[in-house]
């Protein structure tokens, strides 16, 4: 399954970028630089991580709607995270398109070919592999520490709205 992901990611990357499978096979010219992007997103399995954010996004959905009082069984939980794969399956093209483009207009090809250096490295790998739990936990460390600041930045709004209102 994930070896026609990634077929399909490429035609539709390199149908984005105007190139064809063919032309590229042939390796007729030096890459483009959105094709070199497309070969860093492939390297980076950007693929992959779409697909694991969509638990994610089903998991907000169901919480929005419990909230609003609305009873959520696990068969309406798996028909949400269903329908939430479908249309980001069938919409994927306009996301793709613009990941290229935001590399694109941030990256130069030299960095381009760093990047896709690094992430086929075994320390690119591995950052790859570990990124989502470091960005939950970071998350996670970010959310404690804001906390931790409340009483301290609540001393100080206080501070700030008496003497607003006193001056």
């Amino acid at each position: 399954m994930r070896h026609i992901q990634a077929v399909v990611f490429a035609v539709i990357i390199m149908g984005l970028c105007g190139g064809t499978l063919a032309h590229a096979a042939e390796g007729a010219k030096a890459p483009t630089k959105q094709q070199k992007i497309v070969a860093m997103m492939k390297a980076m399995n950007v693929m992959a991580t779409i697909d694991a954010m969509m638990p994610q996004m089903t998991t907000g959905m169901v919480q929005a709607m419990r909230q609003n009082g609305t009873e959520v069984s696990p068969g309406l939980e798996e028909a949400i995270g269903n329908a939430t794969s479908k249309v980001m399956r069938a919409n994927i093209r306009p996301l793709l398109k613009a990941m290229v483009g935001l590399y694109d207009r941030n990256y130069s090809a030299q960095e381009i070919d760093d990047l896709v250096a690094f992430y086929q490295s075994p320390t690119g790998k591995k950052s790859l592999q570990i990124m989502p739990q470091l960005a939950t936990q970071s998350s996670s460390i970010a959310v404690k520490w804001a906390q931790s600041l409340r009483p301290h930045l609540e001393a100080e709004l206080d501070k700030v709205l008496a003497a607003k209102q006193g001056g």
